[in-house]
């Protein structure tokens, strides 16, 4: 908290006009930070470049979630299916409908931000050249499968 009011003090944090008020008087921002209870919760790290990939690909490449996984609503809740990763297996879980619509909003992106399937080195505008540069810069080859440019019957 003292490094946030220095940083304030010292005019190195840019603060939008709506919260300006509270950022203004250091004493009020402390009271209505400690007023608050947090609750920090740490998740064990990664064990690898694979499970942070795995964990990623989970997230930014999908939508929230598909028609297909909402099994049913009655104007009060809405009950969907759910992967649970630490043992594999599809669960259910029942949501009132303003709490799944709160979940839900916050996979909405902010004005200005893409996900990663239309942005960067995996883009499909000019993927090859994109990938090209990416190896020379590696100093590394491409990788070209086996099985490219075959038809369907010629690899069976």
């Amino acid at each position: 908290m003292e490094k946030l009011i220095r940083a304030l003090e010292g005019n190195l944090l840019r603060i939008p006009e709506k919260q300006a008020k509270l950022f203004a008087d250091p004493r009020l921002l402390r009271r209505e930070a400690y007023a608050k209870f947090w609750h920090v919760y740490i998740k064990k790290t990664f064990r690898g470049a694979n499970q942070v990939v795995s964990y990623l690909g989970r997230y930014t490449h999908r939508v929230a979630i598909s028609n297909s996984r909402i099994q049913w609503t009655d104007g009060k809740a809405v009950s969907f299916r759910w992967k649970d990763y630490r043992d594999n297996r599809n669960r259910t879980m029942s949501l009132s409908c303003h709490e799944f619509v709160r979940r839900f909003m916050q996979h909405i992106l902010p004005s200005g931000f893409y996900k990663i399937r239309y942005y960067g080195i995996m883009a499909s505008a000019n993927s090859r050249t994109k990938m090209e540069t990416c190896f020379s810069l590696l100093k590394k080859t491409g990788y070209i499968s086996f099985y490219q440019g075959l038809t369907t019957y010629e690899i069976l």
